[in-house]
């Protein structure tokens, strides 16, 4: 979009924006696609996720402590007694399943099924149900695989039809259960290219994996205290938060701001005073004018005559592209 004749424009190039080196173009793409937004730095750094695992249970828990050490001292109490209990819960719940994990992995590795059988079903209505079936599947293929490597054909033929079959839905690999049944053919298990590594231990440890993933398991920290919580943490890091915000800003205030809201991030609201390009181009008049791309690389404008023309803030005078609309002026 472009200004029409006389249209002044002021760019942040004038208010300190770091320039583009000359004769490097800019993407008109990446322009439309992004918006300029005021107050980001150039030399802003970038916020990444990978910066703590919000998912981590500690980092969660550190975040529960600092609510509740919030809500004690704002005078929150009910509020602040039912946040612990409900972490109290949740810490108890995922220590019985670690005490289940232990004994379900000793009993995995000794082979006794039966137990094992006994422990999924427990928790069969605590999961969700396909992992459950999986790791059944799973399971059975273990138990299969042991009887055919002892020769048990009968038996290894039997867990097949009866236990095997009926989960064949959940198998690991798309032909899994059809080599399974050539593997009744065969002198052993490592007959079948897919298994020739496996061997019993094996088996065992991976169904302990599988086993470990399906609980979903978190570490809680036993101490849930407020003692080890330095004081208005939460505050702390708002303020560190805003402080942050406001260090790389583009524009630096010359006096600290009061920001009233911490619903939105800050930005310093600056206008523009000194003019560096006219722009003619537009026959009309113009009816808007916008940044666009980061750090405002370009201005669109829209008029009257129905052209949206859009503007090199470096190059100036010359618009690098318009698009004409239809019969209807912008307005």
């Amino acid at each position: 979009m472009q200004p029409a004749a006389g249209e002044e424009l002021c760019s942040p190039a004038a208010h300190g924006m770091a320039t583009r080196p000359p004769g490097c173009s800019v993407d008109l793409h990446q322009l439309l696609e992004s918006t300029y937004v005021h107050g980001t730095s150039s030399r802003s750094m970038r916020i990444e996720q990978g910066t703590f695992d919000s998912t981590d249970a500690r980092i969660k828990q550190d975040i529960v402590r600092m609510i509740v050490q919030y809500l004690e001292k704002e005078g929150y109490v009910s509020s602040m007694m039912t946040l612990q209990d409900e972490a109290a819960v949740k810490a108890s719940e995922q220590q019985t399943r670690r005490t289940m994990l232990r004994r379900a992995k000793k009993l995995i590795l000794e082979g006794q099924w039966e137990e094992v059988n006994k422990i999924c079903s427990k928790f069969a209505t605590k999961t969700q149900n396909r992992m459950h079936k999986s790791f059944m599947y799973t399971m059975y293929k273990q138990q299969f695989l042991e009887l055919v490597e002892r020769r048990e054909v009968q038996k290894a033929f039997n867990k097949l039809t009866n236990s095997l079959k009926p989960l064949e839905g959940y198998q690991s690999e798309p032909n899994e259960f059809k080599e399974l049944c050539y593997m009744l053919t065969c002198n052993s298990v490592q007959d079948v290219p897919s298994f020739r590594d496996w061997n019993p231990s094996s088996g065992r440890q991976s169904m302990c994996d599988q086993f470990t993933l399906m609980l979903n398991l978190e570490e809680y920290p036993d101490d849930m205290s407020l003692s080890k919580v330095p004081p208005d943490r939460l505050v702390e890091m708002m303020h560190q938060a805003v402080a942050y915000q406001i260090e790389f800003n583009r524009y630096q205030p010359s006096v600290t701001p009061r920001v009233s809201t911490l619903l939105e991030d800050y930005t310093t609201c600056v206008l523009p005073s000194t003019t560096v390009h006219t722009l003619t181009a537009h026959k009309a008049n113009v009816k808007c004018v916008t940044w666009v791309g980061e750090d405002g690389q370009a201005v669109a404008t829209g008029s009257s005559d129905c052209d949206v023309r859009l503007w090199e803030t470096e190059s100036g005078p010359v618009s690098y592209t318009h698009l004409t609309l239809p019969t209807k002026r912008i307005v």
